[in-house]
C-alpha cells in the first residue's frame, strides 16, 4: 500500500501559497540558482487530485527543514518548510509499505515451504518445531533462521498489479504457506463478567516468488494485488533451503573402545623404558 511522506504536501495552488507565506524571488534568472527550473530542479512533483494537477519544483535548502519550492508556470519561488527534498523520495520505494511480507513470529503455527528440493513442512508445538513422524529431528537453530527470513521480506520495488509470464509465477521457484494462530479479542461491548472465547482463530497465507532477474526475484503475496521484487539475499534461502539444511547433525562421540591408540578421544600408550 502506498504511503505519504510525514509532511502534508499543498493540495492546490491556494493551498500551496498559504503554506509557504511571502516570496523570496520573483525573477527567472533565480530559477536555475535555486535549482526550482523546469530544466534544472531537485525534485519534480505531480499531485493529481478531485481539483485536477499541480505541479511544483523542489530546490536548493536555505535553512534547516526548509526548502525552496516554485509552482510550475508561476515565477515566484518561496522558502517552504518544514519540509526537504529527502522528505519527497525520488524512488517507488519511499511512497509505499516496503514491508511486503511480515509476519509475527510468535503466531507462526505452521509453514510449508516448496521448491526445486523438495517440500518442507513444520509445525510448532509448544516452543518446539516438529516436523512429520520419521522424517528427523529439526535443529533449532536452522529452524529459528529460517523463520527469522521467511517472517519478513521486505520489497525492493513495486512491479504492477498484472502477472506477466515472465515473473514466472505460475511456476514458482518456491511456494511459502503459513499458518497463522491468534486468540480472538473480546469485543468492547462484551461485559467484563462474560467469558472469553479461548477458541484459536487460523489464517493461512501464502507467497509465490517467481523468476529471478538480476540480484532481485518476482513475488507476490495472495492477500495483495500486486507483484513485487524482493531483495535475492532472501529470496535465495527460500528457494534453495532442503530439508537436510534443517535437521539436527549428530555429534561426534567418543572413540569406542578397542580402538587403535593415537585415534581421537583415545589417549597414546606410554613411551618403553629402555634400560641399558
Amino acid at each position: 500500500p502506498a504511503q505519504l511522506p510525514a509532511v502534508q504536501l499543498p493540495q492546490d495552488e491556494a493551498d500551496a501559497a498559504a503554506k509557504a507565506g511571502a516570496a523570496v524571488a520573483s525573477r527567472e534568472a533565480y530559477h536555475r540558482k535555486l535549482e526550482v527550473a523546469a530544466a534544472r530542479f531537485q525534485r519534480k512533483v505531480t499531485l493529481t487530485s478531485s481539483k485536477g494537477k499541480l505541479t511544483f519544483f523542489l530546490g536548493t535548502s536555505p535553512a534547516l527543514k526548509k526548502v525552496h519550492v516554485r509552482l510550475d508556470g508561476k515565477k515566484d519561488v518561496y522558502a517552504a518548510g518544514p519540509l526537504s527534498t529527502w522528505d519527497v523520495g525520488a524512488s517507488a520505494t519511499s511512497w509505499v509499505d516496503t514491508a511486503y511480507f511480515k509476519l509475527e513470529r510468535d503466531k507462526i503455527a505452521s509453514f510449508t515451504l516448496q521448491n526445486g528440493k523438495g517440500t518442507i513442512s513444520v509445525t510448532k508445538e509448544g516452543t518446539d518445531w516438529k516436523l512429520a513422524a520419521g522424517e528427523g529431528k529439526l535443529s533449532k537453530t536452522e529452524v529459528d533462521s529460517l523463520v527469522s527470513t521467511l517472517s519478513y521480506l521486505s520489497l525492493r520495488a513495486p512491479v504492477g498489479k498484472k502477472v506477466e509470464a515472465s515473473h514466472g509465477l505460475t511456476q514458482p521457484a518456491a511456494t511459502l504457506t503459513v499458518r497463522l494462530k491468534t486468540l480472538p479479542k473480546a469485543p468492547a461491548s462484551m461485559p467484563a463478567s462474560a467469558p472469553a472465547s479461548t477458541q484459536p482463530v487460523f489464517e493461512t497465507v501464502r507467497l509465490r516468488i517467481g523468476a529471478k532477474q538480476g540480484t532481485a526475484y518476482f513475488a507476490k503475496r495472495d492477500a495483495s494485488p500486486f507483484v513485487v521484487t524482493i531483495d535475492a539475499s532472501s529470496a535465495d534461502t527460500l528457494v534453495s533451503k532442503a530439508l537436510a539444511d534443517l535437521l539436527d547433525k549428530p555429534k561426534e562421540g567418543k572413540a569406542a573402545k578397542g580402538a587403535m591408540p593415537g585415534m581421537p578421544g583415545m589417549p597414546s600408550l606410554p613411551k618403553p623404558t629402555l634400560t641399558p
